[in-house]
């Protein structure tokens, strides 16, 4: 992996690296890139952006010393935050006067006093502005710190950068200094592309936070696509732009709270006339999503005009009126104060007129993209509302169905050379090829969507495993055996003048480390009776196991119908149950690890498919509930569909297929974490044996054996198989 990552640095261009687990991608990127900032391009900076705060942490923390003490050399380097994960002073200062409340009334009670002073303190302690996390909410000491943070954080509207009596000791610009003065910066995605959305504004320039670079590598690369959707589209919650306007007409100052208290009446009508026409537009829409409180629900596509049928068109005129109103106040308020002269006060007029420029900034964007969403109109984009899961709330979106040109020509086009890299990136037969083409990287010789290996079969096969090679059934007939996935064959590289593809397979010996076990007489997941047969299955192996169970679920209502059907049971009270939601993630995966799993089930969804490492006894089985697809009806999903069948293409095989592949794999690498490992992953989901897409699925795990059979028998195998690798064997 160096090797390769060392050409492309050379020669310049994209590299697609899909990196079995325990192959160590981050110092097969580190130390070639390292080298390259060192020896051959001293003027240069490289962005490692990663998807998880705890990869980029570790990176900072344990990687890097390692790839400089493989390069016998220093390499400088910095963390890149947003904004908002460092504490302003002058916020500070103002929120201990008294001050800070003079334009947006406080939406909770004045913070007491001695949370105040030790937030002073703690400031003042967290001075070492060469440390890579000072002053911010990562090193806070412990305590419920939301409220007071929300008041105390930075702002890129709110500040008034060199003009701040308390610039030289910001923390924020202290980082930013460090990240000019280093040669390789450690982000994360959703920084890179938030980053990427803020220089595409022309008037926030200066709120843009990554210095410029000539190379960057990109880990957790399967990501990418999605997270570039959501930075390059629009999110509007009513929630949010009612608490601020509520807040504006409590400010001290009452300067805008008039313009605030009619466009709070407007806003207030509009979303719950919206509300009430999506419940009568979209009625049960919300099978399959996240019921969890705060969660959205009940997605229903936007189309033109739809809006204005909802809720009638001159309430959306008024509803955009009102926000540009409050901008054009707030700005000439501003202008006014920094008019002013003569009275001594300069500094808190600056940061009164920042105020008020902060305003006006969010007032005009808010108007901008109430306009873009109910409009509904852009070429390219689909639109679309949620229901919060507390009424009357509502979330309006809009995202890009291809972001694939501004990456091409604003990210990759801006650097030198580019790697991508994760442990699931391939598409099967089809290579790289589909991720390239939703990253705007296909070349215009490559085959046309729909053409070539990836393409759906004509038939499924007649009967499960039918002339599977390897396959064989047990003696009385009721359990099959057979080796699926990958074999560990040496790297496949493909180099072009621009373009390298390189799959490097696992080192790892998954056919004596993994099994893979379906249970055949199971219904599928959505037949009745399925929820009851996967709480018992679970429950059967946590209780044989000793806990040391992993499940996880692709919606957090099957999780939570899973859970109550498990607590029902009379072996339940021998198992303590971690659900998500109960706590947060950090803290039901410490509490696992720290009891080493022993009597313990984790169940999960969403977040828990990746980044979640457990070695050793700790985990001994993941449940998969089913095959992750995509849900169908959520807009955004159907709008890709709706564009791939207009060329000519199958979108369930060129995108819900491919999307569920790399989920479940993902799943699957929750086990096996190092050389030592051995374990069982059980998917519940009896189409894994019978549809025609199943060898989509196991053909890119790596080489690992597979039983098939009564759950009855699906639990005995497991035991026995796990039984080497656990503390009483």
């Amino acid at each position: 992996m160096a090797e390769e990552v060392a050409h492309r640095l050379r020669a310049g261009g994209i590299a697609f690296i899909e990196a079995g687990t325990g192959t160590g991608k981050s110092l097969g990127y580190l130390i070639p890139l390292g080298a390259h900032l060192l020896d051959d391009d001293p003027e240069g900076r490289a962005v490692v952006a990663t998807y998880t705060l705890p990869l980029q942490d570790q990176l900072l923390r344990h990687d890097v010393a390692l790839a400089e003490k493989a390069l016998g050399r220093a390499l400088p380097v910095a963390l890149a935050k947003g904004w908002g994960n460092y504490l302003c002073l002058l916020r500070l200062d103002h929120l201990a006067r008294g001050q800070h409340d003079w334009l947006e009334g406080l939406a909770e009670e004045q913070p007491p006093r001695p949370a105040i002073d030790e937030l002073i303190r703690w400031s003042e302690g967290a001075g070492d502005q060469g440390r890579a996390h000072a002053g911010t909410w990562s090193e806070l000491p412990p305590g419920r710190w939301e409220t007071v943070w929300a008041l105390v954080a930075a702002e890129p509207d709110r500040c008034p950068r060199r003009r701040c009596p308390l610039y030289e000791a910001c923390f924020y610009h202290a980082a930013r200094r460090r990240m000019l003065e280093s040669r390789l910066v450690l982000a994360n995605q959703h920084l890179l592309l938030a980053d990427l959305a803020l220089r595409r504004e022309a008037d926030s320039g200066e709120a843009a936070v990554l210095p410029a670079f000539s190379y960057l590598v990109v880990d957790e690369a399967h990501h990418l696509e999605d997270v570039a959707v959501s930075h390059l589209g629009v999110e509007l919650s009513s929630e949010a732009v009612l608490a601020r306007l509520r807040r504006l007409t409590r400010g001290r100052s009452r300067l805008l709270g008039e313009p605030a208290r009619a466009a709070l009446a407007v806003l207030e009508r509009l979303f719950y006339a919206l509300r009430r026409g999506l419940e009568r537009a979209a009625p049960g829409m919300a099978t399959g999503m996240a019921r969890t409180p705060g969660s959205v629900q009940h997605p229903a596509r936007l189309t033109p005009g739809m809006a204005e049928t909802l809720c009638g068109p001159a309430l959306l005129g008024e509803a955009k009126e009102a926000l540009e109103e409050v901008a054009s106040q707030a700005e000439q308020l501003a202008q006014r104060m920094a008019g002013q002269e003569g009275d001594g006060e300069e500094g808190a007029r600056s940061h009164a007129a920042a105020d008020l420029v902060a305003v006006a900034r969010w007032a005009r964007r808010a108007a901008r993209d109430l306009e873009a969403v109910t409009s509904a109109q852009a070429e390219g984009y689909v639109f679309w509302m949620e229901a919060a899961s507390r009424a009357p709330g509502l979330v309006l979106r809009a995202a890009p169905l291809d972001v694939g040109p501004v990456l091409a020509a604003e990210l990759f086009g801006a650097v030198r050379a580019a790697v991508l890299t994760s442990a699931t990136l391939a598409d099967g037969p089809a290579g790289f090829l589909p991720l390239r083409r939703r990253l705007g990287l296909a070349s215009a010789g490559d085959a046309p969507a729909g053409d070539g290996p990836s393409s759906s079969p004509a038939s499924p096969a007649p009967a499960p495993w039918a002339g599977e090679a390897q396959a064989e059934w047990d003696e009385d007939g009721a359990l099959l055996r057979a080796v699926v996935g990958v074999s560990g064959a040496p790297p496949v590289v493909r180099r072009e003048e621009a373009l390298t593809e390189c799959v490097i397979p696992s080192p790892f010996d998954f056919r004596s480390q993994a099994l893979v076990a379906v249970p055949s007489d199971f219904p599928a997941p959505d037949r009745p009776g399925f929820v009851e047969r996967l709480a018992e299955l679970s429950l059967a192996l946590a209780v044989e196991l000793g806990g040391r169970l992993l499940v996880l679920f692709t919606s957090h209502r099957m999780m939570a119908e899973t859970w109550k059907e498990m607590e029902a049971l009379p072996a339940a009270g021998s198992l303590r149950v971690l659900v998500q939601g109960g706590a947060s993630r950090t803290a039901l995966l410490d509490a696992f690890r720290e009891g080493r799993g022993e009597g313990m089930v984790l169940m999960g969804a969403d977040s828990f498919w990746e980044g979640v490492d457990l070695p050793g006894p700790t985990l001994s089985c993941v449940v998969l509930a089913r095959l992750p697809f995509p849900v169908p009806d959520h807009p955004l999903v159907r709008a890709r569909a709706e564009r791939i069948s207009e060329q000519g293409g199958d979108p369930f095989w060129e995108e819900c297929v491919p999307r569920a592949v790399t989920r479940f794999r993902q799943g699957f690498g929750r086990l096996i974490r190092t050389r030592q490992d051995r374990g069982a992953v059980v998917v519940a989901d009896p189409r894994l044996l019978t549809r025609s897409y199943r060898h989509r699925f196991l053909d890119l795990l790596p080489r690992s054996s597979l039983i098939a059979g009564p759950a009855h028998r699906i639990v005995r195998e497991v035991v026995e198989w796990t039984r080497p690798s656990l503390p009483s064997s």
